[in-house]
């Protein structure tokens, strides 16, 4: 193989655009709602294209929806046949068909017909009163769902606020085995133009009269599939993964990940057979569907077998129509205590081309998300990169049109190459050096308040002197944090609200939820509690917990507030709290 740091290059000589856009074409056809059967055809066509033109290990695992890692919470099977839904009065109006829309039916609504006076609900938790007709609300989740069938809604339909307002926006009820007794009222979802007509109509007075039907079903134990490719089975081991899952016909999210992966695999294959390669490390690329894959992959696979993965790329929108979707390339770094030298060396290669070719791009602080989640969750390092924000995202809006195959081509090319740079050599002290400090730059003046600034500054002093072994300076010790002689013990790993929702019952959530509106960043604190847990160990004391969660949150939380958060977390078994003296 012709030297190191040409990898990308070559990849990209041997990435074929019409058969990456053939694989997109075909993979958007089906409808790919988690807990579906239509998901288990996806996953066994990537299967079959990349056994067909690779010789890579191709293992297809099944896993079972309903036997998932417990903080994560099953999933019900779900199939649906067809839906269709349309004002009747005062005027006639099409208003959800999922043949030519198949966004318009929420996923995971039961099926039934329905008739009746539409009434605007707002975000449907703050309404209280009877309903005997069908519900108009801009909610979001399940709580919302079905506190409005426990008011009596014959069918809901939903819009979004906060999405394109010409599209159909993506909706998914993500119901439990234990949430089956709500599943009484079909589900439709409406772009919010026509949502906002109909709200015009009812404040002047006007009824408004809904009817449709939806064709759809549950059952039993759906498949869980993921696809493992195995390039090097050396230990350790490093993945790049790509999530399969979402609506027929939406591209971006994340057929562009996807294909964009499958692609560069294939390609690889004919590097391979130019002259093959030898890699340091073991390396897996993962197909998987959204956090219930990726999770269930890492507890069973990584976890009781004993593997040690270090380092993850996850591919999640990464190849869009810039000037269409206005959106940037965010390259989402993992929290400062996993700072890896594969994030260094990816983002080196990868501004290199974003400047070059003057794209737009952001280095972001860890945010929460997508399929780098539970890997930081048991604190893997895990970089993200997409496009964010995009105009048409969650939407039937997000059609082929936006995708940039070139842009996907060179992103795949650089990352997969660049990883497998990486992995032929060791990356340079000074590179690895040089980003740290500029990551700590960044941070330090992001800082949103002295507090945060003397917090990220002992993160990062600990952080250099542990990882890095380098003797520094001190740093000025931050204002301490809590003198309360709390700590907390658990084994850390990835827990969803959705679980916390499940485990506490609808009515306690509903007033927990209520509490956490005002913390658009709670996931992210739950995320990165274990992570702290799993990296620094699964003891440690508030003060020092609470100083490492303000620092990456740039939240300075209060101490009692910070205790409040735990509690919910000990409530469902996730930690301990322990008083000592």
């Amino acid at each position: 193989m012709r030297g190191y740091v040409i990898s990308w290059r070559l990849i990209k000589e041997n990435f074929i655009v019409n058969e990456f856009l053939d694989i997109v074409t075909q993979l958007s056809s089906y409808h790919r709602i988690q807990g579906t059967n239509e998901l288990v055809q996806a996953a066994k066509f990537i299967r079959d294209i990349l056994m067909d033109k690779t010789r890579f290990s191709v293992n297809y695992l099944r896993f079972n929806y309903s036997q998932i890692p417990k903080f994560l919470g099953s999933l019900i099977g779900w199939y649906i046949k067809g839906g269709k839904a349309e004002i009747t009065s005062p005027k006639r109006k099409v208003i959800a068909d999922f043949t030519h829309y198949p966004t318009s039916i929420v996923a995971f609504s039961p099926p039934g017909d329905f008739e009746g006076e539409v009434r605007y609900v707002g975000d449907g938790l703050s309404y209280d009163e009877p309903l005997d007709g069908i519900a108009l609300t801009y909610g979001k989740g399940f709580e919302v769902y079905a506190k409005l069938v426990e008011l009596g809604a014959k069918a809901i339909i939903f819009f979004r606020r906060d999405l394109n307002p010409d599209g159909i926006p993506y909706v998914n009820l993500f119901p439990s085995e234990s949430d089956i007794k709500y599943l009484k009222a079909p589900a439709i979802s409406v772009d919010r133009k026509t949502a906002s007509k109909i709200i015009r109509l009812l404040k002047k007075g006007i009824k408004v009269y809904v009817k449709g039907f939806v064709e759809s079903g549950y059952f039993e134990k759906p498949e869980l599939p993921v696809i493992e490719i195995t390039v090097s089975h050396d230990q350790p081991e490093y993945h790049i993964i790509a999530h399969f899952c979402h609506p027929r016909f939406m591209i971006n999210d994340n057929i562009s990940g996807t294909a964009s992966l499958i692609e560069g695999l294939i390609a690889l294959q004919r590097l391979y057979d130019e002259g093959g390669f030898k890699l340091k490390y073991g390396l897996k690329a993962l197909f998987v569907p959204e956090y219930f894959g990726t999770y269930t992959y890492l507890h069973s696979k990584i976890i009781k077998e004993g593997r040690k993965v270090v380092g993850t790329l996850n591919l999640d929108m990464i190849g869009e129509k810039c000037e269409i979707t206005k959106s940037i390339f965010n390259i989402i770094r993992s929290p400062i205590i996993l700072l890896s030298p594969l994030e260094a060396y990816i983002f080196k290669l990868l501004r290199r081309f974003l400047e070059r070719f003057n794209i737009r791009y952001s280095l972001m602080s860890y945010s929460v998300g997508s399929d780098h989640d539970p890997y930081i969750a048991l604190g893997i390092p895990a970089l993200m990169l997409n496009f964010w924000p995009d105009a048409y995202y969650h939407t039937n809006l997000d059609t082929i049109d936006k995708l940039d195959a070139s842009l996907s081509k060179m992103i795949i090319s650089l990352t997969l190459g660049g990883l497998l740079d990486f992995l032929r050599k060791n990356i340079s002290e000074y590179d690895y050096l040089s980003y740290i400090s500029y990551v700590k730059g960044k941070d330090l003046l992001e800082a949103n308040s002295s507090k945060i600034l003397l917090a990220r500054l002992k993160i990062y002093h600990e952080f250099i002197e542990r990882k890095l072994k380098l003797i520094i300076p001190p740093t000025p010790e931050p204002i301490e944090y809590t003198g309360e002689k709390i700590s907390i013990e658990g084994e850390g790993g990835l827990i969803s609200l959705r679980y916390i929702r499940v485990t506490l019952g609808l009515e306690k959530y509903l007033k927990l939820r209520s509490k956490l509106e005002d913390k658009p960043w709670i996931r992210k604190f739950f995320i990165l509690t274990s992570a702290i847990m799993k990296r620094v160990g699964r003891s440690i004391s508030l003060n020092d917990l609470g100083l490492i969660i303000n620092g990456e949150l740039n939240v300075w939380i209060d101490p009692s507030e910070m205790i409040k958060l735990l509690q919910i977390l000990q409530d469902v078994g996730f930690l301990t709290l322990i008083r000592g003296p």
